[in-house]
């Protein structure tokens, strides 16, 4: 839904991340959830003049499984209306949970809204897939803003709720956060090991 594509020429699944940031975030958890939920050890690749690198594997029964039987769009998603939440993860809180936490993983971003106070964005260029963001932290009782490009919390009782209800685990995004915890600034924590 985010980061990720599902390539039905070639039957590829990839997930494309920052090159410099989040390479323990793909180390820990990115590769072991590939090598875990569908018993393959994926490739990969950086991307040339991108600070970006993309994960990837190819199978016909695992595109098929995620494409037909979990309903993840196989094309462009770009506004496009299949491109959301399955309704099957809105009705389990649990899943809904585990949903917003990948999302927040990688399309996620924590910045500085004034003095101390910070402000936790999804960014996704789908409106179908920001609607559902919005309405998921709607069920979950946040008080979420929606934007063109983005769903937003600025409370920052929400925030810290979030990191305890739903977390993270993107080695990068919980150094930022542990880091405003314990000093009130955001600073980038650099993580990356290639």
């Amino acid at each position: 839904m985010g980061d990720g594509n599902l390539n039905k020429q070639n039957y590829t699944l990839s997930i494309t991340l920052n090159s410099e940031l989040e390479m323990d975030y793909i180390n820990g958890r990115i590769l072991l959830l590939m090598n875990s939920l569908f018993g393959v050890k994926p490739h990969i690749r950086k991307m040339m003049n991108k600070n970006a690198v993309q994960v990837y594997f190819s199978s016909k029964h695992i595109h098929h499984f995620l494409s037909e039987d979990i309903g993840f769009p196989d094309t462009k998603r770009t506004n496009y209306s299949r491109n959301i939440i399955p309704q099957y993860i809105f009705l389990n809180k649990s899943l809904l949970k585990a949903c917003l936490r990948g999302l927040f993983d990688t399309e996620g971003s924590l910045s500085i809204r004034h003095h101390k106070a910070i402000r936790l964005s999804i960014y996704n260029n789908c409106s179908f897939l920001l609607d559902c963001i919005y309405q998921s932290l709607i069920t979950l009782d946040y008080h979420a803003i929606k934007k063109k490009r983005s769903v937003r919390l600025n409370r920052t009782s929400e925030i810290k709720r979030f990191f305890n209800e739903i977390g993270s685990n993107n080695p990068y995004k919980l150094k930022r956060y542990d880091h405003w915890l314990r000093t009130g600034k955001l600073e980038n924590v650099h993580t990356a090991v290639m």
